[in-house]
């Protein structure tokens, strides 16, 4: 859709061999170049419409199931050509993948536990809320990803045609709503640094979340409805990705794709922005703010340009992957350049949006902890309490089975 992306966007073409090129994808497994012009030596060599085919004498005695056979061997022979991934490659990646999927969950639901009860209080609690919510959901998302992955990217539950029309749209939605909080994060945090004593309303905030997410699911909905999108399981992408359909206008793919474009690049872009803007302020401008206040938003400003650096750490590959493929469409042969690259094929768009997108939501409660006293205290706190509790828990259980068998002796 990275998806997302003007990368799903495209369906990359496979080459077709030129008559009487051996450097086409298709072989002949006999090595016979497939000339129009040549004659098997056991063929008259007059009186041939020039249409007819004559084929060589090694496949006039084959019967159809061998042709069959031979075909079969062709294809998967520009399989293998075009999914050109490495079965090692895909499991260490899983693996990662897979760790930070657990932690990310694990995190954020104590993040989301802590922020709830402060997301009325003020801005950066209640962003924290939505966001700590997203990673939540991303999480188990990740499973069936991993899964292909594990599994030399068969589709498992992919092939479900519900459950691969469904997963985009619910995993890019996330995606998309997770820049554009992490947007509101940023641009707040410069609006304050740079006027300190203007006051946000949270209710502005809030009602821009709630907007965007009904414009976007909005959007999805009237495409998909119309027919101009839909959803197909990629091999070399590892999981379902929404794109036109061939026989769709013009105008609604590059409807859509513009849309996409949009709210892919510019949350990014207007992070990048505020970042830069917030930063230099927070160094160069001076306030008349009392001591401990101002220290305390630095505090808070230093954590949220820590919270929005590793956000572009880890989205500017996908953005300059977009920028890509973008700039690829105006450039004559840059699709097909692309398109017959194959780490950018099997691995470009998995690595951008997906892997690091996991880790991402892994790294968020990582700057709480380091980052927020409180949210330290209270993490620990925690922690100290559930091991109590199990502690309790299985003392309890065996002073039960203790007592049972000594009943049972007598």
């Amino acid at each position: 859709m990275p998806v997302t992306t003007s990368a799903p966007m495209i369906d990359f073409p496979t080459p077709t061999p030129e008559i009487g090129s051996r450097s086409g994808m298709f072989l002949d497994p006999y090595g016979v170049e497939p000339s129009a012009t040549h004659h098997s030596s056991m063929s008259p060599t007059t009186d041939e419409s020039p249409e007819e085919l004559v084929l060589p004498s090694p496949l006039k005695n084959c019967s159809e199931d061998t042709l069959a056979n031979i075909s079969d061997s062709a294809a998967n022979l520009t399989d293998s050509i075009l999914l050109n991934f490495n079965d090692t490659a895909d499991i260490t990646l899983a693996s990662i993948a897979s760790l930070l999927a657990v932690c990310g969950l694990l995190g954020n639901i104590l993040a989301l536990l802590y922020f709830w009860p402060k997301r009325k209080k003020a801005i950066p609690p209640f962003l924290y809320t939505i966001i700590s919510a997203i990673d939540v959901l991303k999480s188990p998302l990740a499973l069936p990803v991993l899964a292909t992955l594990f599994r030399s990217r068969a589709p498992g539950l992919f092939e479900n045609s519900l459950f691969c029309a469904m997963w985009p749209f619910l995993f890019y939605l996330l995606v998309r709503m997770s820049m554009f909080v992490t947007m509101l994060v940023s641009v707040t945090r410069t609006i304050v640094l740079v006027t300190p004593f203007h006051e946000l309303s949270r209710r502005a905030v809030s009602s821009s979340v709630v907007g965007y997410a009904i414009l976007l699911t909005g959007v999805d909905i009237v495409f998909f409805s119309l027919g101009w999108l839909e959803t197909s399981y990629r091999q070399y992408e590892g999981f379902c990705e929404i794109f036109p359909p061939t026989q769709s206008s013009h105008y609604a793919s590059y409807s859509y794709s513009g849309i996409l474009q949009i709210e892919l690049l510019l949350p990014v872009l207007l992070v990048i922005f505020s970042f830069i803007m917030g930063t230099i302020s927070m160094v160069m401008k001076k306030t008349t703010m009392p001591n401990e206040d101002e220290k305390k938003l630095k505090r808070v400003s230093i954590t949220i340009a820590i919270f929005t650096g590793v956000f572009l750490l880890c989205n500017i590959p996908g953005f300059l992957l977009q920028m890509i493929y973008l700039a690829s469409q105006f450039c004559e042969g840059g699709i097909e350049k692309l398109s017959n690259n194959p780490f950018l094929k099997n691995y470009g768009h998995l690595l951008t949006h997906f892997f690091l997108i996991q880790l991402n939501a892994a790294l968020n409660p990582c700057i709480y902890v380091l980052r927020m006293p409180r949210y330290r205290r209270w993490t620990n706190k925690m922690m100290k309490d559930t091991a109590s509790i199990l502690k309790a828990t299985v003392r309890d259980l065996k002073n039960s089975s203790t007592s049972s068998s000594s009943t049972e002796w007598g």
